[in-house]
């Protein structure tokens, strides 16, 4: 008995030992892996926060009227014998609230408690519940509170207001004036001379913050009634909404989907993905306030990075729209790691965005944050499931990709991104696009054989020697992990569904890759002899684009067209959306 049992520990170790070599050598740190448009987009959406703000504070707005005396005068500057009275009441109008200051007064009123929203985004960064966004989503400055409270009801009831301000006017004028409000643009411009009139006049005391944060992934409620989880800033991790612009929350719960954060500022024209909660598209009376809240994702590339004026940070400038709401969002690279934070865009004279004059925060200040906050970022366990899933479904590995969800699925069983993602992989498999058998065929030097041949021949050469130990001297046997490669070798690339031959000579088309552009004819990459190393072959680029090559150590290449990557078995290859490994 005391034997056996020893030849099953020491063969369980040899097993085990194998599975290790298997684990340190089959593949790159998760999150250093290209993933497609839709994966990215996929990750970014799990780990994105909404933050809903509700704001009380004593308030009072004046009651704004006319200055009729200042009107009347003007009146007699305009008019002329040759307009009609349509005409002289439009230009007076349009006089009027072109210069706000000058033709309306106020009179004070006694101060009531008034509430107000402010919504953002944010991402978290730890399984226990801490997120980072901006500091101006969580402590809104006293000029943004003013506007909100001087803004607030005004929209729905402008023509009334205005009608009433009229009143003293005469039923005609009256008339004439309400007919001015009709067009959407004189309605624009008086709302707007209105806000910008009261703003600075709004009193605002003693204001105070509920904040709430919406995990879309778990129990997050609806648009019209979510369900908050109720949020604190931790001391020493909130900015200045005017220079660094961060705040970092704490919000109780496990297992959140998290961000990591990049460590190196993006590249100019490098691709970056925009994630987040713009209120015009988020909570627009266009859609069902009754669905769970979606984020919104937005692409584009980096523009340049800009010092700002007060060096506070270089600024990340990129074409991936942003608008209120994405405040405090993240920013992130196509690996899925956070690059900056969405904080402010430019925008034109009637507030319409500015085609690539977006603006990220970088991750550098937001480390400093979290450091002075106490906080290591650290990738949950959920997040390294939810990231090999995508990983193994951009190589149709299904079933794989299956158990990782499932994985998600037992400590979170209401994680609604998770759910969705197992139907559709479910789908797949039953429609016979799985590739994962690939893996265990016995093909020359495949990676699936070499591993099962690394974990076993622990057990052969452990079972061989115990069974020897005592009896007639014999030499142990010692199953080889993997044969020495042969010069002129083969290998594969698994790209697509489909497992194309790596020969000297072979040539890569765009209907192989589809989503590479030829620099001549539809040949996008060419297999050729590295002369300089015997017995090894390479993939040279023959497209009009750059590939991402990852190495079986984790290290990357960018591969710039007629330049030449060499093949071995594990080196993943990012062709834009398509995805390759080579196997040997």
């Amino acid at each position: 008995m005391f034997k056996t049992h020893s030849i099953s520990i020491r063969c369980k170790w040899g097993l085990l030992m194998g599975v290790a070599l298997v684990c340190s050598a089959c593949g790159p740190k998760p999150d250093t892996v290209p993933l497609s448009d839709p994966a990215v987009a996929s990750l970014g959406k799990a780990g994105t926060a909404l933050i809903v703000n509700n704001i009380s504070a004593h308030v009072m707005v004046p009651n704004v009227s006319f200055n009729i005396p200042a009107i009347e005068a003007m009146i007699l500057q305009v008019a002329n014998p040759t307009m009609t009275r349509e005409e002289m009441v439009n230009a007076t109008w349009t006089k009027v609230f072109e210069n706000p200051a000058d033709y309306l007064t106020t009179t004070d009123v006694e101060p009531v408690t008034q509430t107000t929203v402010a919504r953002g985004s944010g991402f978290f960064v730890t399984s226990d519940g801490v997120l980072v966004t901006n500091a101006h989503v969580v402590e809104a400055s006293d000029d943004d509170l003013k506007k909100a409270f001087a803004t607030k009801g005004l929209t729905d009831n402008l023509v009334d207001k205005i009608r009433g301000m009229l009143s003293g006017l005469g039923a005609d004028d009256e008339k004439l004036a309400a007919d001015w409000m009709s067009n959407d643009a004189n309605a624009k411009l008086a709302g707007d001379a209105i806000v910008a009139f009261l703003a600075p006049r709004v009193q605002v005391t003693d204001e105070k913050a509920d904040i709430g944060v919406v995990d879309v992934s778990g129990e997050s409620g609806t648009l019209e009634k979510p369900q908050l989880l109720p949020a604190h800033p931790l001391p020493g991790g909130v900015g200045s909404s005017k220079d660094e612009d961060v705040a970092v929350l704490k919000v109780d719960g496990a297992g959140f989907h998290t961000l990591p954060l990049e460590n190196d500022a993006p590249q100019v024209e490098e691709s970056v993905f925009a994630v987040g909660f713009p209120g015009s598209s988020t909570f627009s009376s266009a859609f069902d306030q009754k669905e769970r809240p979606e984020s919104t994702v937005t692409d584009g590339k980096v523009n340049a990075i800009k010092a700002l004026s007060n060096n506070a940070y270089a600024a990340i400038q990129m074409s991936a729209t942003i608008h209120p709401g994405n405040s405090g969002g993240p920013v992130l690279d196509r690996f899925g790691r956070v690059v900056g934070i969405s904080t402010f865009y430019v925008a034109d004279s009637d507030g319409h965005e500015i085609s690539g004059n977006n603006f990220a925060l970088p991750t550098s200040v937001v480390k400093r944050y979290l450091s002075l906050a106490g906080v290591t970022p650290a990738e949950s366990d959920t997040t390294l499931h939810y990231r090999r899933s995508l990983q193994l479904e951009q190589t149709n590995h299904f079933v794989k990709a299956r158990n990782e969800l499932e994985a998600v699925l037992k400590d979170r069983p209401t994680d609604v991104i998770a759910q969705r993602d197992l139907e559709r992989v479910r789908k797949e498999i039953d429609d016979g696009q799985d590739k994962s058998y690939m893996d265990y065929l016995p093909t020359a030097g495949g990676a699936g054989l070499a591993c099962v041949l690394m974990a076993f021949g622990g057990v052969a050469v452990v079972r061989k020697r115990r069974l020897t130990s005592g009896a007639a001297a014999a030499s142990p046997v010692v199953t080889s992990a993997r044969p020495a490669p042969a010069a002129g070798r083969a290998y594969r690339l698994l790209v697509q569904g489909k497992m194309v031959p790596l020969i000297v000579g072979a040539t890569l088309t765009t209907s192989d890759l589809p989503f590479l552009q030829s620099s001549g004819g539809e040949v996008v990459a060419t297999v050729v002899r590295k002369s300089s190393e015997p017995g090894t072959v390479g993939l040279r680029n023959d497209s009009a684009d750059s590939w991402e090559a990852i190495k079986p150590d984790g290290s990357s290449q960018v591969v710039s067209p007629s330049e030449v990557v060499q093949v071995t078995p594990g080196l993943r290859l990012s062709f834009g959306a398509a995805q390759g490994v080579v196997h040997g």
